[in-house]
């Protein structure tokens, strides 16, 4: 085996990220797990995407997939990964985690794409829940990914991941984004996105301008209330206390006296009408024409959008979704309970989607409450849990260990894609 650094690889929906395998964790780096292309089928990747879809070249956007199945575009990817690193593949090792419900035809076609096209030396995949429970320093216990096409329960021993009691949900990057959509779109008074104008090379249906910038939205707008019903309850008191702002001193005294033991009655505290008012936030959509479209996102539907998490009765769907809490207690119950226990008191939390503002304290909370007490959770929430999975790949593969875990070359070329599914 070669004695050059592995490379790390996480092959997530939403980004790929990937970095030397040393405990130098700053060494991370990160691409949009998409591959655009002119109608010269002309790549685009990273920064040269962001140029291009800005200047109208793109024909079209093509991700790799969930379980990374579209080898054509991740090929150009992984491609990408190594040239930014200025390494040679066939020089490299690489270590991969893999989402946990990933597709035994889907790691064949991983090895051979890797083997094959890249000439790696050695390989080896790793399923994500486990890494990401190593990146936060834990054996064993429950992760909990909230990602950006789903949200997945997975709990993971010192044998591997308990894939029985794998429980997932579609609520997650990719809904609270299309709810963003479907909100600016109200907003602004339209049915669907504008069409780019007569002759324009941009269409800001086709080149997903649209989708960009409304994640960027969800990204900058939207937040966790504590309670829903409670935030909510806290601005429209505030409203209340803007529009009797024009009544008599003495009686509007009066009034937010009553309202102020009747808030504290309840638990609850009132918001300030000043603070109501610093909290509209202004939002901007770019038209493909260039013109601009401004509109203000008032506090209650800044909490509006994330609570599909935890309430997804909310929205109607036309199905029924597990909210996480859900999905969390049902892994839970699915669970033996000689290990049960165990594996509730390292409940590790990642994902881009968990950095939403304000959503660490409430799941904290209602994880609580779907538990009983001789199954309360234990949390390990990390500022840095976008990248625990990356961090977690990084750690395993720097072991002097592991170098005996790899499938080799010689290996593939005597037994073929298969090779993967050893143990």
């Amino acid at each position: 085996m070669p004695d050059e650094e592995a490379l790390a690889l996480d092959l997530g929906s939403y980004e790929l990220k990937f970095g030397p395998a040393t405990n130098a964790f700053d060494s991370i780096r990160r691409v949009r797990s998409v591959v655009g292309a002119d109608r010269h089928a002309y790549p685009y990747i990273g920064p040269r995407l962001e140029v291009a879809r800005k200047t109208g070249l793109l024909a079209q956007e093509v991700t790799p997939g969930v379980f990374w199945d579209n080898a054509a575009v991740a090929e150009k990817l992984y491609a990408f990964a190594f040239e930014q690193l200025g390494w040679e593949s066939q020089e490299h090792n690489v270590v991969a985690a893999v989402p946990p419900a990933m597709p035994y035809d889907c790691y064949e076609l991983s090895t051979q794409l890797f083997f094959e096209r890249f000439n790696t030396p050695g390989l080896r995949f790793l399923a994500s829940p486990q890494t990401a429970l190593y990146g936060a320093g834990r054996a064993q216990g429950i992760c909990l990914d909230v990602g950006e096409h789903a949200t997945t329960v997975t709990p993971v021993t010192q044998d591997g991941t308990l894939r029985f009691a794998l429980q997932d949900t579609p609520l997650a990057g990719q809904a609270l984004t299309g709810y963003t959509q479907q909100y600016v779109l109200s907003r602004l008074g339209l049915t669907e996105p504008p069409p780019a104008p007569s002759g324009s090379k941009r269409d800001l249906g086709n080149d997903q301008s649209f989708e960009v910038q409304c994640t960027a939205l969800k990204e900058s707008l939207f937040k966790v209330g504590a309670s829903y019903d409670h935030a909510v309850g806290r601005f429209r008191d505030a409203a209340r206390l803007q529009k009797d702002a024009g009544l008599p001193q003495q009686e509007q005294q009066q009034q937010q006296q009553q309202q102020q033991q009747q808030q504290q009655q309840q638990g609850r505290l009132v918001a300030d009408a000043a603070l109501f008012e610093e909290r509209d936030k202004d939002a901007v959509l770019v038209l493909p024409d260039g013109e601009k479209l401004g509109f203000v996102v008032p506090p209650e539907h800044q909490y509006r959008a994330a609570e599909l998490l935890f309430r997804p009765a909310y929205e109607p769907h036309g199905v029924e979704l597990l909210s996480i809490p859900q999905a969390y207690w049902n892994c839970v119950q699915a669970l033996p309970h000689s290990v049960a226990r165990d594996l509730v008191s390292n409940v590790v939390v990642c994902g881009g989607c968990s950095l939403i503002t304000g959503f660490a304290d409430r799941l904290s909370s209602e994880l609580e409450c779907v538990s009983p007490v001789h199954l309360r959770p234990r949390l390990t929430i990390t500022r840095e849990r976008a990248d625990t999975v990356w961090k977690g790949v990084a750690i395993v593969a720097s072991a002097s260990q592991f170098d005996e875990m790899y499938i080799t070359k010689q290996e593939y070329n005597e037994i073929g894609p298969n090779i993967v599914h050893r143990s």
